[in-house]
């Protein structure tokens, strides 16, 4: 028995080695080996800076475009085109998806604009300068829900995004607790795994209010990315995508390379970076820097953007890539999103009775744009509100501040909401001439750019060629039309907004005075000294800001 259990086993062996039935000379031959698997097809659409633009808005040439429920169409037709090709779609957001927003969402606390990003499948988004607008309790809020008392009554207790994660690397608790939100996500589709980082911008705490954000801190961007970026890569995650909210770049829709502050930033991150797109200048470009394909489209959701990434199954890196922005242009071809129109018309009924309040008649627009010396007809206009609502000698205005033009014909509640969108109230205190100029000069010292203040009740020139701490010429400043050190003897009264008054803006001298009081809201300012205007009402540059 065991001769025959030997004999049969034996024979079993030969014949799979070809020897039974063969012959001595038959060849071996290997199994051939199995097909690699197709590569995966992954499309990535990407919007930023989106801000709570609900409703449509205008573009170059004076094109409807964007609006919810047209962005909705758009990214559902390039979805799929996407799935008809074998291609799977992730959507992501790059920060400023809340904060300057319009009142159909600004009024009801921005729950209308985290809704929407629901209904628009976002799936993924860092945070931008602008989500911490109302502080770190209030955005918590946005992403794990809960009640408010101004939206309770009118929407009910606000749900957490079912859809919509923040992803936060760098913002961490400042008692160690570490990141705010999850710093990334591992996004697993056709067998690959995906790495999608988000980080904002380090310098977050000199453009908001700084009580909202005590309890937090912003590390380095490049530090943090390539800490995450090689910690995935150790653990097979080869595809990684960043969310970066910073943009200060220049490029084009075809590709050219990108010049700016920005591109040695991006050459410091890690090549295991595949993607990375951008936000907060509201530019349109693609571009590559070394290896990484970078995007950023536009803005207020004008625009998207659309990767097309190809990665081998097996390994997970990515084998080549395309990118396009696309504009939102309205178009037959896109009809609004039914469901998400829906939502938008429901938003815009509830906030009606105050956006629709007309507040005077203009005869042409009164605009944002700057003359040289950096003065310009709205930031005339509203600095001159605040001196009148709290009874001072100057007011000054940030220009970032100011959001929107305001349009010819009835101007409403709603447009000075959509000028004014960041609810913030007015103070008043006391600079002395030393301080004055010291607040002027900071227009330039220490600054990333040049942050030119509005102003009311005083005159001054400046030269654009002089030594930064040195521009203006102090014989020039002027206040009521008297000199500086006569006016202001031995101080002037001041107002400015709460943003400013804090230190905003890098101009730590608004912070210095310790008597102060506070005031009206902003855009109750504008409205009440609108409503004292002779109408039609206007404004003009007047000679307050001068260049040599």
């Amino acid at each position: 028995m065991k001769f025959l259990k030997y004999f049969a086993a034996a024979a079993a062996v030969m014949a799979l080695s070809g020897c039974l039935g063969g012959g001595d000379d038959a060849p071996v031959s290997a199994p051939a080996p199995a097909p690699a698997p197709a590569p995966l097809q992954l499309q990535i659409l990407s919007i930023n800076d989106f801000e709570g633009r609900l409703e449509p808005v205008t573009v170059e040439g004076g094109r409807a475009a964007g609006g919810a429920a047209v962005l909705a169409s758009y990214l559902n037709e390039w979805e799929r085109r996407a799935t008809a090709r074998g291609a799977s779609t992730i959507r992501v957001q790059a920060g400023d998806a809340i904060g300057p927003t319009p009142p159909i969402s600004g009024l009801l606390q921005d729950e209308p604009t985290m809704m929407i990003m629901d209904s628009l499948r976002i799936a993924f988004g860092t945070v931008g300068n602008h989500e911490f607008n109302e502080g770190v309790t209030e955005l918590l809020r946005m992403q794990n829900g809960g009640a408010h008392p101004v939206t309770q009554p009118i929407l009910g207790v606000f749900q957490a995004p079912r859809v919509h994660r923040f992803l936060a690397a760098n913002v961490v608790w400042r008692d160690g607790r570490g990141p705010i939100f999850q710093p990334y996500a591992i996004h697993e589709v056709g067998g690959v795994r995906v790495g999608i980082i988000g980080i904002t911008k380090s310098d977050v705490p000199t453009v908001v209010a700084a009580a909202g954000i005590r309890d937090i801190e912003f590390l380095d961007e490049v530090e943090t990315v390539n800490r995450i970026a090689n910690d995935l890569q150790n653990r097979g995650i080869r595809t990684l995508i960043v969310l970066h909210h910073r943009g200060d770049a220049s490029g084009d829709l075809f590709g050219s390379p990108l010049t700016g502050t920005l591109v040695p930033v991006i050459e410091r991150m890690s090549p295991h970076i595949d993607v990375i797109i951008n936000a907060d200048s509201h530019r349109g470009y693609w571009a590559r820097v070394g290896n990484r394909l970078v995007l950023q489209a536009f803005a207020h959701s004008n625009a998207f953007g659309a990767i097309n990434l190809t990665i081998d199954r097996q390994s997970g890196d990515v084998i080549s890539s395309t990118a396009e922005v696309v504009r939102t242009l309205h178009d037959p071809a896109f009809p609004p999103d039914p469901a998400v129109a829906a939502q938008v018309s429901r938003f815009a009924a509830l906030v009606a009775p105050i956006v629709n309040t007309p507040v005077g008649t203009t005869t042409a627009a009164i605009v944002r744009d700057r003359n040289p010396a950096g003065e310009a007809p709205l930031g005339n206009l509203i600095a001159d509100a605040q001196r009148s609502a709290m009874g001072t000698q100057i007011a000054f205005m940030n220009g970032g501040g100011i959001r929107a033009d305001i349009p010819a014909g009835t101007v409403t509640r709603g447009h000075l909401l959509t000028v004014q969108p960041f609810g913030n109230t007015l103070i008043r205190m006391d600079l002395t001439p030393d301080q004055i100029r010291r607040l002027l000069e900071q227009q330039w010292a220490g600054q990333p750019f040049p942050r030119i203040l509005h102003v009311s009740g005083m005159s001054y020139t400046w030269n654009p060629a002089a030594p930064v701490g040195s521009r203006v010429l102090s014989h020039t400043i002027m206040v009521g039309g008297v000199p500086l050190d006569t006016a202001c003897n031995p101080t002037c009264s001041v107002a400015a907004n709460s943003f400013i008054a804090a230190g905003g803006d890098l101009f730590s001298v608004f912070a210095e005075p310790t008597v102060r009081s506070g005031g009206v809201a902003d855009v109750d300012a504008l409205v009440n000294h609108i409503r004292t205007l002779p109408q039609p009402f206007g404004a003009a540059i007047e000679g307050r800001l001068r260049n040599p």
